[in-house]
Formats: C-alpha cells, sequence, structure tokens
C-alpha cells in the first residue's frame, strides 16, 4: 500500500504543468517540499494501521475485563429404601400359594386339621422360625407330602410376627377360644381376604412381615 502511495505522489509531481516549471525554483521546492511531508504522513498513517491490523480479526472485537468467575453446583441425595409395586405383588403371590397350598400340608406336620383350634395349633409350634421351617418341610406324618422351604418360611414369617400373634391372641379371646385353623386358613383364601388380614396391623409390622417373605 505504501508503494501505491509513493506511485501516486510521483506522479502528480511528473503531472505538474510546464508553467509551475517555469514559474521558478523556489516555487517548486516548495511543492516538492509539501508534497514530500504529505508522503510521510502517509506512510506513518499506514504504518499504523498494519500495525492495528493484527488485531482487526472476530475474535478481538469481543473483550471481556472485569472480576470473571466459574462456578460449579452439585446435588447428592439419598432415597430410603422402599418397596416396588413388583416387589408387593410378588410377596402377596408367594403368602397365598403359601397359604393355600403350604399351610395345609403343614398340618399334617404338627398334627392338626382345618377343624383343630387354632389356640392349639399356636400351643404346639416350635420355639422359632428356624424349628418351624424344619419341622414344616419333614414328612414327620409319613403322608408322603411336605411343603417348600419357600412356603414353610413365608408362614413362619406371619405366624412368628408378635403383632400377628397378639392378633391371633385377640381372636381367640374374642371368639371364646372357637376360632379354628380353618378359619385361619380362610384368610388366604383369596387378595382380598389377605389384605384383610393385613389391615389389622400396624404399618412396621407388615413391613417386618414382608422383609421376613422368602422375596423381601
Amino acid at each position: 500500500m505504501v508503494k501505491k502511495i509513493s506511485v501516486l505522489a510521483l506522479a502528480g509531481l511528473l503531472a505538474l504543468p510546464g508553467a509551475a516549471l517555469a514559474a521558478g525554483s523556489g516555487d517548486l521546492e516548495a511543492k516538492i517540499a509539501e508534497l514530500t511531508r504529505q508522503l510521510e504522513e502517509l506512510k506513518a498513517q499506514v504504518t499504523t494501521m498494519d500495525e492495528k491490523s493484527e488485531e482487526w480479526d472476530l475474535a478481538s472485537r469481543i473483550k471481556i475485563s472485569g472480576d470473571v468467575r466459574s462456578r460449579l453446583d452439585g446435588v447428592k441425595a439419598d432415597s430410603p429404601s422402599y418397596f416396588s409395586a413388583l416387589n408387593v405383588a410378588s410377596g402377596v403371590a408367594d403368602v397365598l400359594d403359601a397359604g393355600q397350598v403350604g399351610f395345609p400340608i403343614m398340618l399334617g406336620d404338627f398334627a392338626a386339621t382345618p377343624a383343630t383350634l387354632l389356640s392349639v395349633l399356636m400351643a404346639g409350634l416350635p420355639a422359632t422360625p428356624a424349628l418351624f421351617v424344619t419341622a414344616a418341610t419333614t414328612d414327620t406324618n409319613a403322608d408322603g407330602s411336605t411343603a417348600t422351604t419357600t412356603q414353610a418360611t413365608d408362614i413362619a414369617a406371619i405366624f412368628y410376627n408378635q403383632a400377628v400373634q397378639a392378633m391371633l391372641t385377640q381372636m381367640i379371646v374374642d371368639s371364646g377360644n372357637t376360632v379354628t385353623v380353618g378359619d385361619l386358613a380362610a384368610s388366604f383364601a383369596d387378595t382380598q381376604s389377605l389384605v384383610a388380614l393385613m389391615k389389622n396391623l400396624p404399618a412396621a409390622d407388615r413391613k417386618s412381615i414382608f422383609a421376613n417373605l422368602t422375596g423381601g
């Protein structure tokens, strides 16, 4: 660009009319000096423009200054354990299987029938759930049938719950000791009957029973 300006300036000098040359060397020298000064000013301006052009990119058009800070937030939470709908459905199905299929088989191992008084059955239960499962899964009456470990474990989870024992005891008292094993077995006839039985128990005891089931 400087070269172009120099050429233009030189062309200007050559283009001076002949009358100007005849006007005298003093006047010509003054004009040449003025053109030289203007040329130097143009050179200086072009140099300044070339230096500034290095900053004329897109990124340099936006400049951020000041106190610039960054921040990262995080959230952490622990959710309490819970039983899903599938867990509950599976637990209900297991209890119904234990009550409808396993419980009648277990009665023979404890010398009981549906007509046996509930108080008699409860009085003859083994001392611990583990002993109950062992007795219920052993063919002690030699009838050729035993309950499965899952069925025995699920029945034990109900019978050995303190709230259930208190409820059954109250049932015996309220009936004048006439309630039978068959009456209790009716609670396992279907889902509605089982739910009606469980609704008589505090939420904490229902949770305890469910946790002690085989699939709990």
